[in-house]
């Protein structure tokens, strides 16, 4: 049986006490892994949020213009979204009284307009009597545009 000596012993863990470049290889490939699903989670519920918070803001956009439709003298319909944040003047109103439809402070909206999750503004068509926008995946992309009846 060989006799190991103490300085021989010391050697070896003074050559082992780092990490070797496949240990940190592999471990830095499974914080990629786990990266990576985490990323992929966060965006997936990123992008359900802001889908519902476009089904949300169609469906008040929609009973707005019926709401404004129903006040106004010659029963039209506003064009954009702005004229239903102006509001209905009292000189407009079948009732001689000024209306507001969507209020972005009650909403909690700090922004002194309506868009989009995504940043651009929602399209009113008066002659389909059909309110959209277009959504956008992670990568800028335009989605299937969303579309409601009113």
């Amino acid at each position: 049986m060989k006799c190991l000596s103490i300085n021989y012993l010391q050697a070896q863990m003074k050559r082992r006490a780092g990490f070797t470049l496949i240990e940190l290889l592999v471990v830095m490939s499974i914080l990629a892994v786990l990266l990576g699903a985490l990323a992929n989670k966060y965006s997936t519920a990123e992008q359900n949020k802001r889908i519902i918070k476009v089904d949300n803001d169609l469906k008040v956009i929609a009973t707005a213009m019926l709401q404004y439709e129903q006040d106004s003298l010659t029963a039209s319909l506003p064009s954009t979204v702005d004229e239903l944040l102006e509001g209905l003047p009292a000189s407009d109103s079948r009732d001689g009284q000024a209306h507001e439809y969507i209020s972005l402070k009650s909403r909690g909206d700090e922004a002194d307009k309506l868009v989009d999750p995504w940043g651009n503004d929602y399209v009113i068509d008066v002659n389909s009597r059909t309110v959209s926008c277009t959504p956008k995946d992670i990568f800028k992309q335009d989605l299937p545009t969303v579309k409601l009846e009113f």
